[in-house]
Order: C-alpha cells, then sequence, then structure tokens
C-alpha cells in the first residue's frame, strides 16, 4: 500500500489544448502529468497556501496511472 500525504497546490491553465481543459481529475485518483511550469504562489490574493503553483502549458500531457495494491 503506498500512502502518500499531499497539499493543495494551485494550477492553472494557460494556452491549454481543449483535450486537458476537460480532463476531469478525481479525488483519489493518481495522474502523470508532463511538461508543466512551476512559478512562485505570490499575489495579494492565492487560491492555497502553497508557496509553488504549477501552470498547465500547450505540451501539458496528463495520464491517469493506476497503482497497485
Amino acid at each position: 500500500m503506498l500512502i502518500v500525504q499531499g497539499d493543495k497546490i494551485l494550477a492553472q491553465m494557460k494556452n491549454v489544448d481543449l483535450e486537458i481543459g476537460n480532463t476531469n481529475f478525481q479525488v483519489g485518483q493518481t495522474y502523470i502529468i508532463q511538461s508543466f511550469e512551476v512559478e512562485i504562489n505570490s499575489g495579494q490574493y492565492k487560491a492555497t497556501h502553497h508557496a509553488f503553483k504549477i501552470n498547465f502549458v500547450k505540451t501539458t500531457k496528463i495520464m491517469l496511472h493506476e497503482i497497485p495494491e
């Protein structure tokens, strides 16, 4: 059994393909995400308290990944 404790992180979509924009992430599922940007989460209004945020870009790929039990 793999147990991972994670924090919330803001993810933004910048000029992404429709396929990525229509991805429905499900709580409890694991995804492999390739080709994205990481930025400092600065600004006056923050959606999360995480120090960083990720940006999905045009070349981002998202794949559902099953973890064996």
